[in-house]
């Protein structure tokens, strides 16, 4: 196996989770405090009862919005984005 096969090398060890009696408003503040776009959510036991994503919880407020994301394409290959020149800058400026 290389370096990158396994999941371990992407994975996160600080791992923010939620509670079942939160509120969606107490689970979305802590998922946009901690730069979180999926919230595991455990019971007392620190067992795994279900996840919610930020995508639910933007349901909830704001149900005609979340069928507009499906029509997003987000860019997946930045390429060689590089050190900008002057030349670059330039002409962004102008």
């Amino acid at each position: 196996m290389g370096e990158h096969d396994c999941i371990d090398c992407c994975m996160k060890l600080q791992v923010i989770v939620g509670h079942p009696e939160m509120t969606v408003r107490e689970a979305a503040l802590l998922m946009a405090e901690n730069n979180v776009g999926t919230l595991p959510v455990v019971n007392e036991a620190s067992e795994l009862v279900g996840v919610t994503t930020m995508r639910d919880i933007i349901q909830i407020f704001l149900p005609d919005f979340v069928p507009l994301l499906s029509n997003i394409r987000f860019v997946t290959d930045y390429g060689d984005l590089g050190t900008p020149t002057t030349a670059d800058i330039q002409r962004a400026e102008s």
